[in-house]
Parts: structure tokens; C-alpha cells; sequence
């Protein structure tokens, strides 16, 4: 459909900057409009005087955007949507690097004008949203349950009293969460190679705690346990009775309650590999927005500072090339 005018509308919050195009593409008017129903009106009015065809054309059809979308359907123009991702490829094609009203608003009306096929309609846009809504809300509810339920442990693996590997987890149990924890700090200990070309085996009260972490792990976590703890010794699954088998210091972790606890201790089968074992469990610190696609190092930031603190030693950074969540 051919239309005398095209405006496009860089929406803004309190301010919008209007751009209106002749079927010519020469700029008819540049203008700043309030956000205010009675600027939109004289605006859209002014131009759709003597029974001319208007195409407005904003970039975003909703919240800030929804008066101007309104107000012009309601005194008969057509509006369409410009969505993000297609303005930011068209801004490439035009002169000038610079995002400014000026320029936003005259490529979302030179897209109006000669790329219609690139407009959405804003009813279809409004219903896509109001379906994308439950099931958005159902996402934000499960990840806001599952904080508030969940128990995050940080386990620290010191050396000299310097944190070198970090491991975290937060699970809806202590004791899944510690395990969890656990198999991250140890597969992330430095010294792990120096174990394996010692010909030391692990202990078999080590490998069933790291058998089952395996099992409790992350999504993300996808790492045999036979890659943790060398091809040479294949994992050995144990039995139900077994699973709840943990070192001492988890034991006393969980059975100490759910209270923020540090416990500084040395689990005899880990010592002989000079490892202490620092745990720090702080139920509650968690944020109250945290979810599965946020980076942990966020999540490990305060609990980082605890373990440093019960040591007197510095946490080093984890290498960014060989932790899954860095």
C-alpha cells in the first residue's frame, strides 16, 4: 500500500523524535515530541489532514511506546513495528556511526518507507507477548522457589593457606549441595595431576562421594568422573547404601543445621595429598533473582571472601580457559 506520509517514531521515555518521509523520501520534518497525548495528536493530526494515507512506525510498540501506538490508531493512521534486531541492520546501511534520536528516528522511517517487509504489525506483537507472559512468569516463579528452597555450599581447596580451587553448588539438600560442591572443588585442584603421576589411588571414601556428586551435579557439569580422577582408574559406581557415604567434614557440616557455619578441618584421606579442605555454607545468600543461565562467579563472590577470611589467604582467580561457568 502506497501512503502520502511516513513518521517514524524514536520512542523514547519522556521524549520521542519524530521523522516523517514524502513517498519521495524527502524529510518533510524533524521534530522532538513530548511524550503527551495532545503533541501526538497535533502531530499525527497535522498530516492526516484531507484524507491522506499515514504509516507511523515505531520501535517499540509497548510500555513507553504504547500511547503513541494508541493515539495514532485512534485517529486512523496505520502503525507498524520495527523490531530491534532489524533497525540495528539497517542503521549499518546508513551514513554516520553515531545512535542519536535524530538518526534512529529517520531510519525507522526510511525502513517504513522502502522496506515494508520488514515491519511487524503491533496487534501480532501485542498478542506474542501476551502469550510469551505465562510461561515467563511460570520461569520466573520456579527460579524465585527454587532460591528461596535451595541451599548454597562453597567449598574452598587451600594450599598454604591459599584458596587455588573453588567449587560451588546449590541444590534443594545440604548434604546434595556439599557433595555437588565437592566434585567442582577437586576436579579444579590444581594438584590432581600431581596424584595421578604419583600412582596414588584415591580413596575409596573420596571416590564414592565424587561418584555421587556426579550423579547430583549440574546440568552444565558433564564431565565423566573418570576424566577427574585419571583413565587409569575407571569410576566405580556405588551402591545405595554407599551414596550417603561423605568425609567427616561434610558429615559435621550437615549435621550442624542449616545456620551459616565455617568449619576449618583436615579430612584424613585428602591430607596425604597436602589439600585442606576449607568448607563455607551460607544458606540465604544467594540473590533472590539468581538463575541457571547467570554466570556462579557471581554467585561465589561473598562466600569467596568467607573462605579467604577463615584462612588469612588470598583466593586466586579461577583460569577462565578451564572453568565452565568462568
Amino acid at each position: 500500500m502506497a501512503y502520502d506520509f511516513v513518521i517514524g517514531m524514536d520512542v523514547g521515555k519522556y521524549f520521542h523524535h519524530a521523522c516523517v518521509l514524502d513517498p519521495q523520501s524527502r524529510q518533510v520534518l524533524s521534530q522532538r515530541i513530548n511524550q503527551h497525548e495532545g503533541s501526538l495528536r497535533k502531530l499525527f493530526g497535522k498530516f492526516l489532514a484531507n484524507n491522506v494515507e499515514v504509516l507511523v512506525v515505531v520501535d517499540q510498540p509497548n510500555n513507553i511506546g504504547r500511547l503513541t501506538v494508541t493515539v495514532a490508531q485512534t485517529i486512523g493512521a496505520d502503525v507498524r513495528y520495527l523490531p530491534r534486531l532489524a533497525m540495528r541492520q539497517l542503521s549499518r546501511i546508513h551514513v554516520g556511526n553515531s545512535k542519536t534520536d535524530v538518526r534512529d528516528a529517520y531510519v525507522i522511517a526510511h525502513a517504513g518507507l522502502n522496506l515494508p517487509d520488514a515491519l511487524r504489525s503491533v496487534d501480532r506483537v501485542e498478542d506474542v507477548f501476551l502469550q510469551l507472559k505465562v510461561p515467563n512468569g511460570i520461569d520466573e516463579n520456579l527460579a524465585r522457589a527454587y532460591t528461596d528452597l535451595g541451599f548454597p555450599v562453597v567449598i574452598a581447596c587451600v594450599d598454604d593457606g591459599v584458596a587455588v580451587s573453588l567449587g560451588s553448588a546449590c541444590r534443594d539438600s545440604l548434604s546434595a549441595a556439599a557433595v555437588a560442591a565437592l566434585n567442582e572443588a577437586w576436579a579444579f585442584y590444581p594438584e590432581r595431576q600431581r596424584v595421578r603421576s604419583a600412582g596414588s589411588a584415591v580413596p575409596e571414601h573420596i571416590r564414592s562421594v565424587l561418584d555421587h556428586a556426579n550423579q547430583v551435579s549440574l546440568p552444565e557439569w558433564t564431565t565423566p568422573i573418570d576424566r577427574l580422577l585419571g583413565a587409569d582408574q575407571p569410576p566405580r559406581r556405588c551402591s545405595k547404601a554407599e551414596d550417603s557415604v561423605t568425609p567427616s567434614a561434610l558429615a559435621a557440616l550437615i549435621d550442624a543445621g542449616f545456620d551459616p557455619i565455617r568449619i576449618n578441618t583436615t579430612l584424613a584421606e585428602v591430607q596425604e595429598y597436602g589439600l585442606t579442605a576449607v568448607t563455607v555454607v551460607v544458606p540465604g545468600l544467594v540473590p533472590i533473582d539468581f538463575g541457571w543461565d547467570r554466570q556462579r562467579a557471581q554467585f561465589m563472590e561473598r562466600p569467596a571472601q568467607l573462605c579467604s577470611q577463615a584462612t588469612g589467604g588470598i583466593i586466586n582467580p579461577l583460569e577462565t580457559t578451564c572453568h565452565p561457568f568462568a
